[in-house]
């Protein structure tokens, strides 16, 4: 049977070749995502897409990924990746984050306090706006962890994603796991997503999301 050559994951009931996947409790991210990858036979894709619930794709989206051809270090492509309010999310982190930036980081996760008195400073000083769109492809260091396409590459040495907590800094883990199977993560400003940026998490009280990402951050900074 001729099976076409990218690999969807999708939870609903409208499409026939769709297969639902229920869960006995709330997994968090990239942990949800691997229940998906663990019974789709990812072998017999050339990519297997990736991401949240709250993405819209660009209608020219499907034919330009299969017109592809990437170099075999790629394991992940990073489309362009654009928010409600005109930010564009990729490249997300070109080169390894400079010790200046992880001393930011390190005040940040200092206190739930401490953080939302950045945030209030940073909104005020430098507020987020529309940003340009970078039309140049090029390897990266992370993607945006909203969307994901893993190649035929990624799946030669890895089964699942490695991720040990419930939420945040699936990049910076996505982006170790990469490295260390010899790969590389690219950025392709071709391919066009839209991000409803957050949908999923509004509901979820703001000092429970900082002590995710606090956790998290406590391992995933040396791979920054």
């Amino acid at each position: 049977m001729k099976t076409n050559p990218i690999g969807w994951i999708f939870f609903s009931r409208a499409q026939k070749n769709v297969k639902l996947i229920y869960s006995e409790c709330n997994e968090g991210y990239f942990s949800g995502l691997n229940l998906g990858l663990g019974v789709c036979d990812v072998e017999k894709y050339k990519y297997v897409c990736i991401g949240n619930n709250d993405l819209v794709f660009d209608k020219l989206f499907l034919d330009s990924l299969k017109g592809k051809i990437f170099s075999k270090d790629v394991f992940v492509v990073c489309p362009d990746i654009v928010t409600v309010d005109g930010f564009h999310q990729n490249p997300h982190v070109v080169k390894r984050v400079s010790k200046i930036r992880k001393l930011k980081l390190d005040i940040y996760y200092t206190s739930f306090f401490v953080a939302n008195f950045l945030l209030v400073v940073q909104k005020f000083l430098m507020p987020r706006r529309p940003n340009k769109k970078s039309d140049s492809p090029q390897y990266i260091h992370m993607g945006i962890g909203a969307f994901y396409i893993l190649t035929s590459e990624f799946f030669k040495k890895n089964t699942e994603l490695e991720y040990p907590f419930f939420l945040y800094g699936e990049e910076a883990f996505l982006s170790a796991q990469v490295i260390k199977s010899d790969g590389k993560i690219y950025y392709d400003p071709d391919l066009v997503v839209y991000h409803e940026e957050s949908a999923s998490l509004s509901k979820a009280p703001s000092l429970k999301r900082y002590n995710w990402s606090k956790e998290s951050y406590r391992v995933h900074r040396d791979f920054l």
